[in-house]
């Protein structure tokens, strides 16, 4: 079909944005004859997206397909869209027709890997807690008087003392 009257040439140019890491090597094309190598800049983290430009040709009523493998890379949590749930969007591809007609593909809808953004909730949350339960209990020790009735006293004093009564006078000595 490359020289035939009844084909037709396409130029199809599609911007990847930078998140999108695509596998060029899976890189395949159906139902139409490639004309050449495919261009791709690649995209850098975080600066500039990635472009693709691919020179095709085809039959009048042929359909063509180009698929490719990819995966989507992190964000930083304040580079998340405010509904992660639906995805991010991938720009329109145009495919231009034997150089006259302009013809723009439907935009893509990407899932992202998203996580678990209760978790710095959780954390602050359970610092929280452990600080206070530590500063209550440490404030309680130290500013409570704490007097052992004169029951409790032994009258023996070769009788050892009692754990209560070891852990009383230590706190008496760390007030002093």
């Amino acid at each position: 079909p490359s020289g035939s009257s009844d084909s037709r040439h396409l130029r199809v140019f599609q911007i990847i944005p930078w998140w999108l890491r695509v596998h060029w090597h899976t890189l395949q094309v159906t139902g139409c004859e490639l004309v050449g190598r495919p261009a791709v800049v690649a995209s850098l983290d975080r600066e500039r997206p990635g472009q693709f430009e691919i020179v095709m040709q085809s039959g009048r009523e042929q359909m063509c397909q180009i698929t490719v493998e990819f995966e989507c890379g992190f964000l930083w949590l304040d580079e998340y869209p405010p509904d992660p749930s639906r995805g991010m969007d991938i720009p329109a591809s145009l495919v231009l027709v034997d150089r006259r007609q302009r013809i723009y593909s439907g935009s893509s809808l990407v899932m992202l890997p998203k996580p678990d953004f209760s978790m710095p909730f959780n954390v602050c949350m359970y610092v929280s807690t452990m600080l206070a339960l530590f500063t209550g209990n440490m404030i309680g020790l130290t500013s409570y008087r704490h007097r052992v009735p004169e029951s409790e006293t032994p009258d023996d004093p070769n009788k050892a003392p009692t754990l209560t009564q070891r852990l009383l006078a230590f706190v008496a000595r760390l007030r002093r």
